[in-house]
C-alpha cells in the first residue's frame, strides 16, 4: 500500500476559489478516495464538481505509478539472468565498436536544453525571466549584427498582466509536455503550441470570464476520461466551435456534469 499521493501546484487555484468550509470538505475527501478509493458524497456543488477532476487526476497518477513499478520490476528481472558464454560473447562489443556509434550518435532536437524546465515542482513559484524561442527568434546572416533574443514575455497580450502571463505561460507548458508523453506523436511538444495555449487561457479568463479554477480542474478531469484525453491535444483547441455549435471547452463541462449525477 502506498503511504503517500500526489496533489499538484496548479490544483491550488481550485482551493484559492472555494471557502475555508468548502476546502476543507474537500481535502477530507481527497484523503478517503487516497486512502480508500471511496469518498463521501456531498451536497455542494462546488466541492462535488471539485472532486470529480482531482479524483480523476489522481487515479491517474496511480495508473502510472502502477505502470512504472511493474516496469522497474520487470528490468530487475531481467538484470538478474545469468549470462551464458554464448550470450556474452554476442552482446559484447569491442572498445572501437563503441567509440564508432559514439561519433554517430547526434543530439536530438527535443534534447536541446533552451535554458530551465518547468516540469520542477518549483514551476510556479519561480518562472525563469527568458528562454530562446526557435521560432521567433530570427538567426542574424554572418554581415548582420545579433538580434536581442526574443522573450516570453514579448509575447504577452498587452492587457495581460505580466504575473498573471507567467503564470499562465507555466500552465501551458507543463500542460503540453505532459501531453507530448502521453499522446506521443499524436501531440508534439511545440513552444509555438506554449505560446498560443497561454493566449488561450489568457483570453477565456480575462475576456470570457472564466474562472482559472475551472478551467485546471475541467483539464485534470480531460486527463482522466478515455474519449476526452484523445480529444484534447492543445489548450488552442478549447475556444474551437463544435459540430454542435458549443465550443469544446463548452461541451468538456456538459461531459463533466453527467458525472454529478447520482
Amino acid at each position: 500500500m502506498k503511504s503517500s499521493f500526489i496533489l499538484h501546484f496548479e490544483q491550488a487555484l481550485i482551493f484559492d476559489a472555494m471557502s475555508d468550509a468548502q476546502a476543507g470538505q474537500l481535502i477530507k475527501r481527497i484523503f478517503q478516495h487516497a486512502m480508500s478509493g471511496e469518498s463521501d458524497d456531498c451536497d455542494d456543488p462546488a466541492v462535488k464538481f471539485s472532486m470529480i477532476s482531482i479524483r480523476a487526476r489522481m487515479d491517474a497518477d496511480h495508473t502510472h505509478y502502477l505502470q512504472t513499478c511493474k516496469k522497474r520490476s520487470d528490468a530487475g528481472k531481467l538484470g538478474g539472468r545469468g549470462n551464458t558464454k554464448a550470450n556474452a560473447f554476442s552482446e559484447s562489443k569491442s572498445f572501437f565498436d563503441k567509440a564508432s556509434e559514439s561519433k554517430q550518435k547526434q543530439k536530438k532536437p527535443s534534447d536541446i536544453d533552451i535554458g530551465f524546465d518547468l516540469d520542477s515542482s518549483n514551476a510556479f513559484k519561480s518562472t525563469p525571466e527568458s528562454f530562446q524561442d526557435p521560432l521567433a527568434v530570427e538567426q542574424p546572416k554572418p554581415t548582420e549584427q545579433p538580434k536581442p533574443k526574443r522573450t516570453y514575455m514579448d509575447h504577452r497580450p498587452t492587457a495581460c498582466p505580466p504575473a498573471k502571463w507567467k503564470q499562465l505561460f507555466a500552465y501551458s507548458w507543463r500542460f503540453h509536455k505532459d501531453r507530448a508523453k502521453v499522446l506521443g506523436a499524436r501531440a508534439p511538444f511545440t513552444v509555438k503550441k506554449v505560446l498560443d495555449g497561454a493566449k488561450t487561457l489568457d483570453n477565456m479568463t480575462r475576456v470570457r470570464g472564466i474562472s482559472s479554477g475551472q478551467i485546471i480542474a475541467a483539464m485534470d478531469w480531460v486527463v482522466g476520461d478515455s474519449f476526452w484525453n484523445e480529444q484534447v491535444r492543445a489548450l488552442s483547441s478549447l475556444t474551437n466551435i463544435s459540430r454542435n455549435g458549443d465550443t469544446k471547452y463548452a461541451n468538456i463541462l456538459t461531459a463533466m456534469a453527467k458525472d454529478l449525477v447520482p
